[in-house]
């Protein structure tokens, strides 16, 4: 009788045993579960697979180039009213310089929605995000992440190295980007951080009066793209 209440006792403590090591299992995996829901919050940047590539950088850059050319006497050589970019200026086209330059700059707007559309980022959620009236911020946002992928570009002879591209498009453009941001831009251009460019892109642009041409110039000149 005292062998049965031993083995009973026995019983009973290896079935509660079994049942803490069950309950220490399932918070293990909410534990580990909760843990990598937070790295894909705090990382979220750096899950998406799909990034914008060199040469669609490269096709862009070309459009930019030809902006650049196409513009630049009439920005920068006293054909326009004004040529310096500060927050009382603005560009006074007159006559065929108001056109050539609106057709330029419809060309330039429309190649950076090309641009972002090779991640799958389409005009119509760029807009809902930024409204019809805010642009430019897609042309600023497509020479941020445009630089930034021609400055990583491995294959590039050119004589100046290191961040010259984004540098002068930041500066251009007069965005600072947070640190998380760049450091993610580096690692290559997905949708979600193309969105979140067009965004603070679209947040810089509110109120400014300098427009595409120059600031898109400024890079140009910055970089030694014209001239």
């Amino acid at each position: 009788m005292k062998s049965f209440k031993v083995m009973a006792a026995l019983l009973i403590a290896v079935d509660s045993v079994k049942k803490l090591l069950f309950c220490f299992s399932a918070l293990t995996l909410l534990f580990v579960v909760a843990s990598c829901s937070n790295e894909s919050d705090l990382d979220g940047f750096s899950q998406e697979s799909k990034v914008l590539s060199l040469a669609n950088a490269k096709k862009l850059k070309n459009t930019v180039d030809s902006f650049n050319k196409t513009c630049y006497s009439y920005i920068y050589t006293g054909k326009s009213r004004a040529v310096s970019c500060g927050a009382s200026d603005s560009i006074i086209l007159i006559g065929d310089e108001k056109d050539v330059l609106e057709k330029n700059e419809r060309i330039l707007l429309d190649a950076s929605y090309n641009f972002f559309s090779e991640i799958g980022l389409a005009k119509e959620e760029i807009i809902r995000e930024i409204g019809n009236g805010n642009e430019e911020a897609v042309v600023y946002a497509g020479l941020i992440a445009m630089s930034s992928i021609l400055d990583n570009d491995s294959s590039s002879t050119r004589a100046i190295t290191g961040n010259v591209y984004i540098d002068c498009a930041l500066s251009a453009i007069g965005l600072d980007l947070a640190t998380t941001v760049r450091a993610a831009i580096e690692k290559g251009v997905s949708k979600k951080i193309a969105l979140q460019l067009v965004k603070q892109a679209a947040k810089t642009t509110l109120g400014t009066t300098c427009g595409v041409a120059v600031t898109v110039g400024l890079w140009g000149l910055c970089v030694g793209g014209i001239g």
